[in-house]
């Protein structure tokens, strides 16, 4: 009698799904794809300005060329750059309203167009040529990969990395070192992502691209193995040169900066 009453109910259920499953609304998502070299772009059909959509497709092009030259990866692969208008419309896809995500294991980046913050092309392409070339990064070395890619960049509203790093130096704005390598996304996004971005410019600037290389596969562990000194040693000296180079503090609107990189063609 359970049996019987146990599928009389699972029977229910599925007309119950079926049934709305009719009423549902299907909607059309319409896309304009077009194939360039290696590079598949996406954009939404309704994205009505031409001009920018050409500016990004020449910044796609000029960003791999500046990233394979400064990080010595040339990418072979056939990549997929897809733009949606808002973050709403990210979450389908990625489970993420950030304004860029990347999946490697696809070959795809996801950017938003419309937003107040800048749309984080060169950093998402950043991302996507190293993964492909390297493989994903150690468990601890987190913070590499979005330093890689924020000192690619290497400017939030007309500052770089290392007038960034100086600032927080100076006003104790830096994210403890063993928390940043040990829990990267656990902090502040803003600092340590420029924080991380300005190590990694300095260990790339004055240490080879083997060594970092090797640091991405194998870990944080292995740091003074690779580079024949302690990890905290280098970053003393890093800062000692940073106060010498900056002497004045770059005059930063912290709360602002605290808000992203802002996309001068949107008002705040």
């Amino acid at each position: 009698m359970d049996l019987f009453r146990n599928l009389i109910i699972i029977l229910f259920s599925i007309n119950q799904l079926y049934s709305q499953s009719k009423n549902d609304i299907w909607k059309v998502e319409s896309q304009i794809t077009k194939r360039i070299g290696n590079v598949n772009f996406n954009f939404p059909e309704n994205f009505s300005d031409l001009d920018r959509r050409e500016s990004l497709i020449k910044e796609t092009f000029v960003s791999i060329e500046e990233i394979s030259e400064n990080i010595g990866i040339e990418l072979k692969d056939t990549i997929y750059v897809r733009f949606v208008s808002t973050r709403e419309e990210m979450k389908p896809l990625t489970n993420s309203k950030s304004s860029g995500m990347t999946y490697p294991h696809i070959k795809t980046c996801y950017l938003v167009l419309n937003d107040k913050v800048d749309t984080p092309l060169k950093h998402e392409l950043t991302h996507l040529i190293v993964m492909l070339g390297w493989g994903y990064p150690h468990q601890t070395s987190n913070w590499m990969n979005e330093g890689l890619s924020t000192s690619q960049v290497n400017n939030c509203n007309g500052y770089s990395v290392s007038e960034l790093y100086r600032y927080f130096l100076e006003k104790n704005k830096l994210v403890d070192i063993n928390s940043l390598t040990s829990n990267f996304y656990g902090n502040s996004e803003m600092i340590s992502y420029h924080q991380s971005g300005q190590i990694v410019s300095y260990l790339l600037e004055n240490y080879s691209l083997e060594q970092f290389e090797e640091l991405w596969k194998t870990g944080l562990d292995n740091f003074q193995l690779i580079y024949g000194e302690n990890f905290l040693s280098i970053i003393d000296k890093m800062e000692n040169e940073l106060r010498n180079k900056y002497p004045i503090i770059p005059n930063l609107d912290f709360d602002l900066f605290l808000k992203g990189c802002m996309n001068p063609d949107v008002e705040l």
